[in-house]
């Protein structure tokens, strides 16, 4: 297996679609609640084009007037989201973090009703991904110390629901192998010889995270998601977007899963003057907190991790037979390797 292989968040330029969908159907029905819903933007929209990136739990599109440029998000109606948000966009406000600002509607609310889904609209930050090198890691820290500053003050879910349930893990993948993937024609027709040729790696890795002693209490709001496309990148700062992924984790979590995802970002694009030791030496933390961001401690949270997507992969293909997620296997299968290497330089 190659490792450090570019993948679908190597391209660091966002693209967008070029069609304008505004006399489609979709369109229409954008434009009519726009207009209905943001007196704020009365000025008429004169494009909406679609991001062709990597778009699977909600769909971006970006709409074009006369005087400025929005992001549409349409999101799967769920209750958990209308409180993040608001929360989110408060902190954004008093903390300045580092999120783009969302636009209330004429009901003051953030988000719309479009269907059986909600539409929010957002500030358009330009520029590009996250591509890696010394430059971009220390703005990225810039952004990532506003966030550990004012962690605690955020009050979004009262507990970490991203928990990782290392027996149940265990389980489904000793029921997909035992039934030859049997569970899932996808998984047996595209993903059955990578995952047997690591499944000594996978078990491995599940033992280092059933053996390591996690720290319980020490949670705040953190992004979980910080892969090279939700961060923008400007000449003198980042902005952070895909502000669902804030959650109630630790911070050797947050931290951990972050650089190794960016760091196999830089790794990718051939550079490799910035190293995970360089990032956490930037950061100004409290001596207690330096004992979870330890090698160990971060190596083992970005694995968990990991193992936690997998698991959720492994779950559907199980229950569902199938999963929109099965794309991204091999990208975590060489992540487990691939952790090692990062943190071994810390």
């Amino acid at each position: 297996m190659e490792l450090f292989k570019k993948d679908i968040f190597s391209d660091y330029i966002p693209i967008w679609s070029e069609t304008n969908i505004i006399d489609e159907d979709m369109g229409q029905a954008f434009v009519k609640e726009i207009k209905a819903n943001y007196s704020l933007f009365c000025d008429d929209i004169i494009k909406i084009r679609s991001f062709k990136g990597f778009d699977i739990n909600s769909s971006n599109f970006i709409l074009t007037t006369p005087a400025t440029e929005i992001i549409l998000k349409v999101l799967d109606n769920k209750n958990d989201y209308f409180l993040k948000f608001a929360e989110l966009e408060r902190a954004r406000s008093a903390y300045e973090l580092p999120i783009p600002q969302t636009f209330l509607n004429n009901d003051n609310c953030i988000f719309t009703n479009f269907g059986n889904k909600k539409i929010m609209l957002s500030e358009y930050k330009s520029g590009n991904f996250f591509k890696g090198g010394e430059r971009e890691f220390k703005l990225l820290n810039n952004s990532i110390q506003k966030i550990i500053d004012c962690s605690d003050k955020i009050d979004i879910n009262s507990e970490n629901n991203l928990k990782f349930d290392s027996d149940l893990f265990h389980s489904n993948l000793i029921k997909i192998f035992n039934n030859n993937l049997n569970c899932s024609e996808e998984l047996t027709s595209k993903y059955s010889d990578i995952l047997f040729e690591n499944y000594q790696n996978i078990l491995d890795s599940l033992i280092e995270v059933k053996e390591f002693s996690f720290n319980k209490f020490d949670q705040s709001a953190y992004h979980i998601d910080l892969h090279p496309h939700n961060i923008i990148m400007s000449e003198f700062e980042c902005t952070l977007i895909d502000i669902d992924s804030f959650h109630k984790i630790s911070l050797s979590q947050f931290i951990g899963f972050t650089l190794f995802k960016l760091i196999r970002q830089q790794r990718s694009h051939g550079i490799n003057n910035f190293l995970a030791n360089d990032f956490i030496k930037l950061l100004r933390i409290h001596d207690s907190q330096k004992l979870d961001l330890t090698y160990k401690s971060l190596r083992i949270h970005a694995i968990q991790e990991i193992l936690r997507r997998l698991s959720i992969i492994f779950e559907q293909n199980l229950y569902t037979g199938e999963s929109k997620w099965n794309s991204v296997i091999p990208l975590h299968l060489s992540g487990l390797k691939e952790c090692n290497l990062i943190f071994s330089e810390y």
